[in-house]
């Protein structure tokens, strides 16, 4: 068998056509499977069918792909790998985490249907053209001779690459590695090929036997395998894996050796290597659907298709394949991330004011148990979907709500900015001066007012009079008790004090408040500051005119002759003593003063020395406020009396 030189031609312009991401045949040949195939492999055992040499044959086998890549690229698995590969970037790009997760952990079990594939030394397509996956190109027989009964004339076709069905069923285990998932699965794969039988009996003059319904069983090949399994972007709705694992395939190979006994096949078995790739679509969190593909190494070569090579350098493997869909069921546990519906904070707080700040999440729907926590920004916390809080210190805080369930963990933030407090007007204290006053009198009013300014003052004198002043004077006009009242006031609050005032008419005096012109004097023995009750007696009259009279005060005058010891002092202890009496029975110590006047030699009025051991009590008016003032008396009396009188 030959290939001219168009064909060869015809393939290699249809390749460079083909060249461009995710369609030309260089990336075909860099599929992800590739790297089971390029190790050494030991050289070709002979096989049950022999293939002598031809010169046509072998020229045709020596060009194009080398020899080790030839028989995979074959297969169609790398155009399906190729496809996945291109489905896998936008997999990726669309890994939005859903409200649940897509895969759960746990078993789960998949049913697939597809195509599946052959690459091997029955499959004459060294230039790995498309058609030849299907069988559908012509091998023109130019003098090969398959079986030792001789040569075959005219056409012979390839044997297909791509057959239909091909079923499956897997077993596996999920678990989740956070964006990866991961596990194990067992799972068998059957595939029916169809052509592979009928190449075992080409050859001269032998014939392709009558094989009843149950002979029908050597097309299907049988793999069983173990492939761990990793996905990526576990919880996206589209999730792309590989898989990698070994196998174990068998079926029944029919041969030309055995076609007159009874049973025209035997059982053969292969093992080998086996890698996969594919998408996961999540329909529900336990229900899917795949597109995957698979391709696995045969060692013994020959248990596959009877055969090891026609060349030297061919390799002692065969490659089979499967590409096709299927449907996923899991059941595991679902497990529903936490998530934050929404967060209510208070945008704007005072210093001192108690807010509540609320945390919705999908309560109900994810996941037990769900622990929740608030970072208020000033180093307190609290738990829970709702919590109040206070701040006492003006700010600008973020707050931060978390929520997690089972290694998952979301977290919202807002901010909230606290001012300090407003200071409202309150009234510390107001002086309303004496409660009893006179008509005419002017009385004043004071405020302590305390909060943020300015602020607004407001009296009430109790007689229709009012004032905007806080600390104003008034003077009432008649006679009786009035309640005044004070309030203050700001844009954050008011406050009120109040106090009573009597007011009286003012008083009618005695004729002898305006006429008395002088007080009984005080007597003291010889040496001494003693009252006596002669004294005593004399000042009671006194007293009796002080009280009367609310308008007089009194100057005390106290006096010692010189044949005293210390006169001065004496004196003073005199004018003190009739002073004390005074205040000692009621009169303000205001409308008294008190003056040791010394020694003297002589009074105006009486003579001798006891005239001189006396205390004077001289009435004047008192001053506006009802206090002594520096007048002089009204009457009073001249102290120079010569001593000797």
């Amino acid at each position: 068998m030959s290939w001219n030189t168009d064909r060869r031609s015809n393939v290699s312009a249809s390749r460079g056509k083909r060249d461009g991401f995710c369609s030309s045949s260089a990336f075909l040949r860099t599929g992800l499977f590739s790297f089971l195939l390029h190790a050494p492999f030991a050289p070709m055992r002979p096989s049950r069918i022999s293939h002598p040499s031809n010169s046509s044959l072998s020229n045709s086998y020596s060009e194009g792909a080398p020899p080790m890549l030839r028989r995979y690229l074959s297969s169609p698995l790398p155009l399906l790998a190729g496809l996945v590969v291109c489905l896998l970037a936008s997999g990726l790009m669309a890994s939005t985490a859903a409200a649940q997760e897509s895969r759960p952990s746990g078993l789960y079990i998949r049913a697939k249907v597809g195509a599946n594939s052959y690459a091997g030394d029955r499959d004459f397509n060294p230039d790995n053209e498309f058609g030849d996956f299907f069988g559908t190109d012509d091998v023109e027989n130019d003098g090969i001779d398959l079986s030792n009964s001789g040569e075959i004339s005219g056409d012979d076709g390839d044997v297909a690459q791509v057959n239909f069905p091909s079923l499956g069923v897997d077993i596996g285990y999920n678990a989740k590695f956070g964006f990866l998932n991961g596990g194990v699965k067992l799972g068998y794969t059957g595939g029916n090929y169809t052509e592979l039988l009928m190449a075992n009996f080409r050859g001269g003059g032998g014939g392709v036997p009558e094989l009843d319904n149950n002979d029908r069983s050597t097309q299907w090949r049988h793999t069983i395998d173990l492939l761990g399994r990793m996905g990526f972007a576990g919880n996206a709705t589209v999730q792309p894996y590989l898989q990698l694992g070994g196998h174990w395939t068998f079926g029944k190979v029919v041969s030309t050796s055995n076609t007159e006994d009874d049973d025209l096949s035997d059982y053969e078995s292969t093992l080998g290597p086996k890698a996969g790739i594919g998408l996961d679509f999540a329909l529900t969190p336990r229900i899917g659907i795949f597109l995957e593909g698979n391709s696995w190494a045969t060692f013994e070569d020959e248990n596959i298709d009877l055969s090891n090579g026609v060349r030297e350098e061919h390799q002692d493997f065969d490659v089979l394949g499967f590409a096709g869909a299927g449907l996923r069921y899991s059941f595991g546990s679902v497990f529903t991330p936490v998530e934050i519906v929404s967060l209510d904070c208070p945008a704007e707080l005072q210093v001192g004011d108690s807010s509540t700040f609320t945390a919705t999440i999908n309560e109900g729907e994810a996941t037990p148990p769900v622990s929740s926590r608030w970072e208020f920004g000033d180093g307190t916390t609290a738990t829970g979907l709702v919590a109040t809080k206070t701040y006492n210190s003006p700010g600008t805080y973020t707050v931060t709500f978390n929520a997690s369930n089972d290694g998952n963990s979301v977290s919202e933030s807002c901010t909230v900015d606290v001012a300090e407090a407003p200071s409202p007007a309150t009234v510390a204290s107001i002086d309303c001066g004496p409660q009893t006053v006179e008509t005419g009198e002017s009385v004043s009013f004071t405020s302590n007012v305390r909060g943020d300014r300015p602020v607004d003052c407001e009296w009430e004198f109790g007689d229709g009079e009012t004032s905007t002043n806080c600390n104003p004077t008034h003077v009432y006009g008649e006679a009786g008790t009035y309640n005044v009242t004070f309030t203050a006031s700001n844009e954050y609050g008011s406050d009120t004090a109040s106090c009573t005032k009597v007011v009286e008419s003012p008083q009618q005096l005695a004729d002898i408040c305006t006429q008395v012109t002088e007080f009984n004097a005080a007597f003291f023995e010889r040496n001494s500051s003693t009252l006596s009750a002669e004294a005593r007696d004399a000042l009671s009259e006194n007293l009796s005119v002080l009280e009367r009279c609310p308008n007089l005060c009194v100057d005390v005058e106290g006096f010692a002759s010189r044949a005293e010891r210390d006169p001065d002092d004496l004196s003073e202890a005199r004018a003190d003593a009739v002073a004390e009496y005074y205040e000692d029975n009621g009169i303000d110590s205001d409308r008294i003063d008190a003056e040791g006047m010394g020694a003297r030699g002589q009074t105006t009025k009486k003579g001798g020395n006891a005239q001189f051991r006396r205390a004077d009590s001289i009435p004047e008016s008192c001053g506006p406020d009802g206090e002594n003032t520096e007048n002089d008396p009204a009457v009073g009396s001249d102290p120079n009396v010569d001593e000797g009188m």
